[in-house]
């Protein structure tokens, strides 16, 4: 055990560290190395940190607080001083308790309203969240859902428990509605900015298909957090329908549902150019009902409209997909015969055609 010389050795004799500490302990408990403030000095001077305290508490506003705080480090500050400068000692315990319970008394109603609004807005958003038309799926930064709402569990066909932890590729199969390539978040999820906005097709896992609104947000984490995404799909399924009946009327004949004079002259132009870039022929049919004029005189405009469609649907069955048919107006029709969607020569197919509107013999 090591032993050292102190000012307390007897001629400088060195003492070991059990005997110095004993030598401390001894004049700590005889009040010969630090003497403590006075019983009546610490009363007097706790109540005028009290009344001081009282002197800068203000209802309304946080300044006092900083003066409180201010009074702390003096205290605290004049506590070093008599320890080191004088070798008194006053005990900071009181003086601290007084303030924390003072700062408790006078701002306990101030934190249980404030513990109150947060547990409201907590509760506010979960129900906003709940009752919300949107789905709003919660992701990490690889794409996995960490949560979602009743209105994704709809749209998914799954629990939020059952997509925790999936990649949101697999629980929200998207699609684009023009051409049903599948479409993946991962192209955007890798990205430094993944915000977008696109409108999909979506078809869950019980065979329930919808037209959506998809938006993706990123909401960047803070102190060192990894960032999370936020996706919000909207059912726009019936505005989707109503869009495409009001561009179907605009396009196709009403009376017959084939396509109209625009739209078939647009399907004539795309025909030529396919026809030029792949060096193949095509063949437009002009077709008009002999005698229709007469037919609507004799009969009615009611019997004239059941013949029109009564030959679009002729030509439609016919034809299938192989041929554009379109109604152009009154008795007229127009096809576009492209060489690579029929399976037999342009002449037959027109051929055809012709003799599959003609009328029998015991007709008009």
């Amino acid at each position: 055990m090591s032993s050292y010389p102190t000012p307390i050795s007897a001629h400088g004799r060195p003492v070991s560290g059990v005997e110095f500490n004993a030598y401390v302990l001894n004049g700590l408990l005889q009040d010969r190395l630090i003497v403590p403030v006075s019983v009546q000095w610490q009363y007097l001077f706790n109540a005028l940190l009290i009344l001081l305290m009282l002197l800068l508490y203000r209802p309304r506003g946080w300044g006092w607080v900083y003066g409180i705080s201010l009074l702390l480090l003096i205290v605290l500050g004049m506590d070093y001083l008599l320890l080191s400068g004088f070798g008194y000692w006053y005990p900071p315990v009181v003086m601290l308790v007084s303030i924390v319970l003072f700062f408790l008394a006078a701002n306990g109603h101030l934190l249980r309203k404030l513990l109150r609004v947060l547990f409201e807005e907590r509760r506010l958003s979960q129900t906003a969240l709940t009752a919300i038309g949107e789905a709003v799926i919660r992701l990490d930064e690889r794409g996995h859902i960490l949560k979602f709402n009743p209105m994704a569990e709809k749209l998914s066909g799954m629990s939020s428990v059952e997509a925790e932890g999936k990649d949101v590729d697999d629980v929200f199969r998207l699609v684009y509605s023009d051409n049903g390539r599948r479409f993946s978040l991962q192209h955007y999820l890798a990205g430094e900015h993944a915000d977008f906005h696109h409108v999909l097709a979506l078809k869950n896992s019980q065979g329930d298909e919808y037209q959506v609104s998809v938006a993706l947000s990123t909401v960047p984490g803070g102190n060192g957090d990894r960032r999370t995404m936020v996706m919000v799909l909207s059912d726009v399924t019936k505005e989707h329908a109503l869009a495409s009946e009001v561009t179907h009327r605009e396009t196709h004949n009403v009376l017959t549902d084939l396509p109209n004079q625009d739209l078939i002259v647009k399907r004539l132009r795309n025909a030529l150019a396919r026809a030029s870039m792949n060096g193949k022929s095509l063949a437009v049919v002009y077709l008009d009902i002999d005698y229709f004029s007469k037919i609507n005189e004799a009969r009615g405009i009611e019997v004239g409209n059941h013949l029109l469609q009564a030959v679009a649907d002729k030509l439609s069955d016919f034809l299938g997909e192989k041929v554009d048919i379109g109604h152009i107006g009154g008795d007229e029709f127009l096809l576009v015969l492209e060489e690579h969607k029929i399976d037999r020569s342009l002449e037959d197919m027109v051929g055809l055609i012709f003799r599959s509107v003609r009328p029998p013999p015991t007709s008009f």
